[in-house]
């Protein structure tokens, strides 16, 4: 499956916001009378999130559980995916790069 596109692009239009500005860019990001789906590992989601799933803080968990939460929240009846983008830290970066090229559209 190397190259399978699907695995690292939802085909619900995904928003990355950071996490230092997620609590106050979610909220007024949310088009009214939308369904959302937020994958999350450090804020928890407004009463906004129809459906949500929290990653861990540890890069390593959060890159083996990635793709799991992105497809169980790529669902037909969302209209976005809104994801907590983790620090921009060495860590992070190959998990930033997987998160790049789902949030592009």
């Amino acid at each position: 499956m190397a190259g399978d596109a699907s695995k690292s692009q939802p085909n619900t239009p995904t928003i990355g916001i950071p996490a230092q500005d997620f609590p106050e860019q979610f909220s007024r990001r949310v088009p009214k009378g939308s369904r959302i789906g937020v994958i999350w590992w450090q804020s928890v989601p407004g009463p906004e999130a129809d459906e949500s799933s929290r990653l861990p803080a540890d890069p390593d968990e959060y890159a083996r559980m990635l793709y799991t939460a992105m497809h169980s929240m790529d669902l037909p009846d969302l209209d976005y995916l809104f994801i907590e983008l983790p620090p921009e830290t060495d860590r992070w970066m190959a998990i930033h790069d997987r998160l790049r090229r789902a949030c592009s559209r």
